[in-house]
C-alpha cells in the first residue's frame, strides 16, 4: 500500500519514520477510517482491513524488539530493576492491543453497511488511544529509567 497518508495529503510525513513502525501504520489507519465510505462501504472495508494488517504487522515488530532476552525491556530491568512491573505492565498492553486489532478484522468480517462502518470506526478509534497510551507509557518508562534521579550527588 503507498502511503495513505502522502498520497492523500494529509502534510504526514511518513519519511520521518521508520518503514513498518506503529506510528506510520497508525497513521495509516486513521486516514483509512476518515474516509468517506458512503458510497462503497466495501471499498472502504477493503481499504481499513490492509491499514489494520500493516497495523498487525508493525505491532509484532514492536513487540518482538521489545520482548524477550535481547529485548528492549530487559535492558530496562537491567538498568532500573524497580521498574519490572512497569515493564510487564507494557507486556500485557501489546496482548491487548493485538485483541483489539483482532477485534476490528472480526468486525471488517461483518456485513459491509452503516452500522458496520460505525463499529469499525469506533473499534480503530480505541485502538488509537490506546495505543497513544501505550506510546506514553513507554516515553515515561524510559525517561524514568534513564533520567530519573534516584539519588546522588547534588
Amino acid at each position: 500500500m503507498a502511503s495513505a497518508a502522502n498520497a492523500a495529503g494529509s502534510g504526514v510525513n511518513t519519511e520521518e519514520r521508520p518503514p513498518g513502525s506503529v506510528r506510520e501504520a497508525q497513521a495509516e489507519l486513521e486516514l483509512a477510517i476518515a474516509a468517506d465510505a458512503t458510497n462503497d462501504p466495501a471499498t472502504w472495508g477493503a481499504t481499513v482491513r490492509e491499514a489494520t494488517e500493516l497495523m498487525r504487522q508493525a505491532l509484532q515488530r514492536h513487540a518482538s524488539k521489545t520482548e524477550g532476552t535481547e529485548g528492549f525491556h530487559d535492558e530496562i530491568v537491567s538498568v532500573a530493576p524497580r521498574l519490572s512491573g512497569a515493564v510487564d505492565s507494557l507486556v500485557r498492553e501489546h496482548e491487548q492491543l493485538s485483541g483489539e486489532v483482532n477485534a476490528i478484522v472480526a468486525a471488517l468480517d461483518q456485513e459491509a453497511n452503516t452500522e458496520h462502518v460505525a463499529l469499525v470506526r469506533r473499534r480503530a478509534a480505541e485502538l488509537i488511544t490506546h495505543l497513544s497510551r501505550h506510546d506514553r507509557r513507554g516515553a515515561d518508562l524510559l525517561h524514568e529509567a534513564y533520567e530519573h534521579d534516584i539519588g546522588g550527588e547534588d
